[in-house]
């Protein structure tokens, strides 16, 4: 509801103030005023809600209910198991709030044989009588990679892939259970694109807060070992039009270097067709190089905008020109 009002509010404002409407304009302004207080008051509501477990592991824990009273099904995850999906889904929730249900779903050791399964660092997502539900994990997948959350989100995805498809064929039942000896349910087909979308988020995915367009954000490192075949993403689709780019790595050491090819829609750079954000490439090159970027440059001018820490180099929505854009298409990143 905040995000509708503040995207509804915005385009209110903009058509009251280019017709000459000023009561549009108005009710435009007054829904983006009540949008953070909305959020707001959900933050407030949920951190009112979050209860201490004393499980030193994972000490915090969030009902799913609201109004529950304390001690009484607080955060009891048998009946909610695709609650915590669910929530993580609207993408409002605060990193903290993210946190602390991942952990405690991975950690809070509340497995009951007949009751949800809570382990999604071994199983990929909750689910019922422990087994994983593949109609319901798209939200937990969302949120960690929109909390950057990469290495959570990334072993999800391998769990769900591993676990949930049939062997041999792209076929999921709607719940599946890690020891085959165990019977899955019925065959269900909101569950048959988790591991594509997955795949696809990981290669380009719009970050709803900021409208930042990431690009290979969320790529398993092996994907950039020198002399590795090349990382290409044709066509990707994205709300600003459909993206490519190509990823090779080369070299060792202080030698290895990642180029770059980033091809983006025609017209991206004009305002109405651009991510408010800007576009951000992410570089998730092996693990003894991370954290090591140390010089970028675009069709051989160099490039300062990067940063070694998120290993992303970033280009602003203002920087996005043609020939910026036509630059895009022959980027050199050195690690040393």
């Amino acid at each position: 509801m905040y995000r509708g009002f503040r995207e509804i509010g915005a385009l209110w404002s903009r058509l009251g103030n280019s017709s000459g409407r000023a009561d549009v304009a108005h009710h435009g302004a007054q829904l983006l005023e009540t949008a953070p207080k909305l959020l707001a008051a959900l933050h407030r509501s949920l951190n009112q809600t979050t209860v201490p477990t004393g499980n030193p592991s994972a000490p915090r824990c969030l009902s799913t209910v609201a109004d529950q009273h304390a001690g009484a099904g607080v955060c009891d995850q048998s009946t909610s198991f695709r609650s915590y999906p669910e929530m993580l889904y609207s993408g409002a929730l605060t990193w903290q709030q993210v946190d602390d249900i991942y952990t405690d779903l991975a950690l809070g050791n509340k497995s009951q044989p007949e009751a949800a399964c809570c382990r999604p660092m071994t199983l990929g997502c909750s689910g019922y009588n422990n087994k994983q539900t593949t109609y319901t994990a798209y939200g937990m997948a969302y949120r960690l990679i929109n909390a950057d959350m990469i290495e959570r989100y990334i072993l999800h995805w391998f769990g769900m892939s591993a676990h949930t498809y049939t062997r041999g064929s792209w076929t999921t039942p709607e719940a599946a259970h890690p020891e085959r000896d165990v019977p899955s349910t019925d065959y269900v087909a909101a569950g048959v694109v988790t591991a594509p979308a997955y795949l696809g988020w990981a290669l380009k995915f719009e970050e709803i807060e900021s409208q930042t367009l990431w690009l290979a954000k969320a790529t398993p490192r092996e994907w950039l070992a020198a002399g590795g075949e090349a990382l290409v993403a044709r066509r990707l689709t994205t709300r600003y039009g459909r993206v490519s780019f190509v990823l090779q790595a080369s070299g060792s050491g202080s030698a290895y270097t990642v180029r770059a090819n980033v091809s983006l829609p025609a017209g991206f750079g004009a305002a109405a067709t651009r991510p408010a954000g800007g576009v951000r490439l992410r570089l998730r090159v092996p693990a003894d190089l991370a954290g090591k970027l140390s010089k970028v440059t675009l069709a051989g001018e160099a490039w300062g905008t990067f940063n070694a820490t998120a290993e992303t180099v970033d280009f602003a929505a203002a920087s996005l020109t043609p020939s910026i854009l036509s630059g895009m298409q022959s980027i050199v990143a050195t690690f040393a």
